[in-house]
């Protein structure tokens, strides 16, 4: 049987499959309610990879998230990164992996811990990290390079 759908006009369109979201406001809506989504993610679209709690929908934009609240977090886990992400290795408080990106450009890389970070480096030199309580995730950013860089993250474990 044929089962019908009542159709109802709408100022967004979103897409979800896995943890990922896709989301659009769209052009042609200026007259209904700008739709905005709520919850825990981070914005893939974003240099930075900045971690959102809601994105508004208005007109234009557009977005591809990564929902925190869908993926399993019962053990560490490299997010997203602006680079090519080999090699991944965790153990002992340690996660561990090769980067490889583009000369004179900076990589940014969200990476899920059970608890805080302690340190990181590329190559063993300290790179730049920024923890995020709220999501246990934390940022590092380091200059990119086409040879790849070994990066090592700490954290305390419980």
């Amino acid at each position: 049987s044929l089962a019908l759908l009542e159709w109802s006009e709408t100022s967004h369109l979103t897409l979800k499959r896995g943890p990922y979201v896709i989301a659009a406001g769209l052009d042609e809506t200026d007259d209904l309610p700008v739709k905005t989504i709520e919850g825990s993610f981070v914005d893939l679209f974003s240099a930075t990879l900045e971690v959102r709690s809601a994105v508004k929908l208005s007109p234009g934009t557009r977005a591809l998230l990564l929902d925190l609240h869908k993926l399993d977090r019962s053990h560490p886990l490299v997010l997203a990164s602006a680079s090519k992400v080999l090699g991944i290795e965790v153990k002992d408080g340690m996660l561990r992996f090769h980067s490889e990106g583009p000369e004179g450009t900076t990589c940014a890389t969200r990476i899920a811990l059970p608890s805080e970070a302690k340190s990181a480096t590329a190559d063993g030199k300290p790179v730049r990290m920024r923890w995020d309580a709220e999501t246990r995730t934390v940022l590092l950013t380091y200059d990119n390079s086409p040879d790849g860089r070994w990066v090592e993250v700490t954290w305390e474990e419980c």
